[in-house]
C-alpha cells in the first residue's frame, strides 16, 4: 500500500510543472494530503501553504495544515489556520474539532469545550443524529 502511495506522491509531483494556478494549488493540496499520510508533516505543511499562496479560498488546506500543526506541537499556528478556515466555512465541523484542540493544550479549556460543543452539534446536524437520544 505504501508503494501506492509513493508513486502517487510522484505522478503528483511530476503534473505540478505543467498545471495552471488553480489546478496546481489543487494538486499542492493533494501531495500535502500525500505527505501527511506519510507522516511527512513539514512536507505537507509546505504543500498546504504552497496551495494557499496560489488560491486563498481552499478551506480545507487551511484545516489540514492546522492539524498538522497540532502534530509538531505549533497550537498558536493551528488556532490561526482553523480561524481562517471558519472563516471561510463556519459549517466545518472538524475545523472546530481541531481548534478545540489548539485551544485546550494552549490552556483555554473554556472556549475548548464551546468549540468541542460546536463542533458536535454541526455533526449531529448534519448526521440528522438528535444529541438527546445519545444519552
Amino acid at each position: 500500500m505504501k508503494i501506492i502511495i509513493v508513486l502517487v506522491f510522484l505522478c503528483l509531483s511530476f503534473s505540478i510543472a505543467f498545471a495552471d494556478n488553480i489546478k496546481e494549488a489543487k494538486t499542492y493540496y493533494l501531495r500535502g494530503t500525500v505527505r501527511a499520510y506519510l507522516r511527512d508533516h513539514s512536507g505537507a505543511i509546505k504543500d498546504y501553504s504552497r496551495a494557499i499562496k496560489l488560491n486563498a479560498n481552499l478551506v480545507d488546506a487551511y484545516r489540514n495544515r492546522g492539524s498538522e500543526k497540532l502534530k509538531l506541537k505549533d497550537y498558536i499556528g493551528a488556532l490561526h489556520d482553523f480561524n481562517r478556515a471558519l472563516k471561510l466555512n463556519s459549517k466545518n465541523e472538524s475545523s472546530y474539532f481541531g481548534r478545540s484542540i489548539a485551544k485546550f493544550w494552549m490552556g483555554d479549556t473554556d472556549g475548548s469545550l464551546d468549540d468541542f460543543n460546536k463542533a458536535s452539534d454541526l455533526l449531529c446536524k448534519r448526521k440528522r443524529i438528535n444529541k438527546a437520544d445519545l444519552k
